[in-house]
């Protein structure tokens, strides 16, 4: 059993929350990049058939819970990004599962304010939540959906946010760091030199007075010095105290816990050199994007799918559309499937969002194959007219 407070120290004195780490901009740009990236896949329902060909289940009413609208008010992509920004920050996406007459999977409602997290006696997962009224819900395996990050060795989920709260805690101390420099003006305080001694008090009024004068609002002011006087800038860049070093490596090290290359949100000094987008986006896909839907797509199998249809139904997240390449690049890989006969005209225009073709327009628009089909009957007229 797991209770999930909302909070918890960093080294750095900084506390922790899903809710504090998503205000830095790194845990922000990693959430966004990979929530917006799951939602707009589709996420589509196949069934094998006897011949061995897959079609899209679409009488089945999870269909268009999976692809179109999970619940009332939300689309599809609405439900993955809210899914995939919890999945990240707790550690666990949790939906509550709504039923036909049948017993089949219809909605999915987004469970959010999950505090505890346990197993019965049989293994099973309980999860206990508040609504907005106060009530204490228990909600049972049978009628959640859910998927987890990562798990420890009781098998219930552990959040990266808690986990690695001290590394994001270090990007947060160090961006409150930068907050407070240009708070106070952008430059650390200098001094006054008055050539003689000052009691404290008057000590305290002079800076009080010059902080009321000079300070953050009198920024750029004309400063008038009596009875000899000096001030002195005290000269201390932020880069001498290897602020801008430490709040490059929390980017980078931030970037790692949620396995997205840095140069994809906006960190252009680590950018490889991919000869093309599609390399890159191969990479993207195969390392980051891959093992967080293989998790849900099991999921969707052990918890939405009856065990009878196993082996016959599975939903997969679509990867085509993030995978198109430039326009030269798909015309290739077209072509060459066509000639090499693992693509047909059809196959390629679903994958470009085009109506199909009817037979007579196929034959129209592929005479090679026209004439190839008429040349036999040609070759006969001509030896019967040879022969006579």
């Amino acid at each position: 059993m797991r209770y999930f407070s909302t909070q918890s120290l960093s080294d750095a004195g900084v506390s922790v929350s899903p809710e504090i780490a998503l205000r830095f901009s790194t845990v922000y740009s990693c959430v966004r990049l990979l929530s917006d990236t799951i939602a707009q896949m589709p996420c589509k329902l196949f069934r094998k058939e006897a011949d061995g060909k897959k079609t899209l289940y679409k009488n089945n009413p999870l269909y268009n819970a999976l692809s179109v609208s999970p619940e009332n008010g939300l689309t599809a992509f609405d439900f993955w990004k809210k899914f995939i920004e919890s999945f990240l920050l707790r550690g666990y996406a949790v939906a509550r599962i709504i039923k036909n007459f049948q017993g089949q999977p219809v909605r999915l409602v987004p469970v959010n304010n999950v505090y505890k997290i346990e197993r019965d006696t049989f293994g099973n997962y309980l999860f206990t939540y508040r609504q907005q009224n106060g009530e204490e819900i228990v909600l049972k395996q049978e009628d959640a959906f859910f998927s987890f990050f990562s798990v420890d060795d009781s098998m219930i989920p552990i959040s990266p946010i808690t986990v690695n709260r001290n590394s994001i805690g270090l990007g947060i101390a160090a961006e409150k760091h930068g907050c407070n420099v240009f708070k106070s003006g952008g430059t650390p305080a200098g001094t006054l030199d008055y050539p003689g001694s000052l009691d404290a008090k008057v000590k305290a009024s002079i800076k009080e007075g010059w902080d009321a004068a000079y300070g953050i609002n009198g920024v750029g002011g004309i400063a008038i010095l009596e009875g000899g006087t000096k001030y002195s800038k005290i000269s201390m860049s932020n880069e001498d105290a290897q602020y801008l070093q430490t709040r490059q490596f929390q980017k980078q090290d931030i970037c790692g816990i949620f396995g997205v290359p840095p140069h994809m949100i906006s960190d252009t000094a680590q950018a490889k050199g991919w000869s093309t987008m599609e390399q890159m986006m191969i990479e993207f896909i195969t390392l980051t994007i891959n093992p967080l839907t293989v998790r849900i797509e099991q999921s969707i199998k052990k918890l939405l799918i009856p065990r009878n249809e196993w082996e016959n139904s599975y939903a997969k997240f679509m990867t085509n559309g993030l995978l198109r390449g430039d326009s030269r690049t798909r015309k290739d890989f077209y072509s060459t499937g066509i000639d090499k006969g693992f693509l047909t005209i059809n196959e390629v225009r679903e994958f470009e969002d085009m109506n199909p073709l009817s037979a007579e327009e196929l034959a129209a628009n592929n005479p090679a194959k026209t004439a190839s089909v008429q040349a036999p009957e040609k070759k006969g007229q001509d030896n019967e007219q040879n022969a006579k």
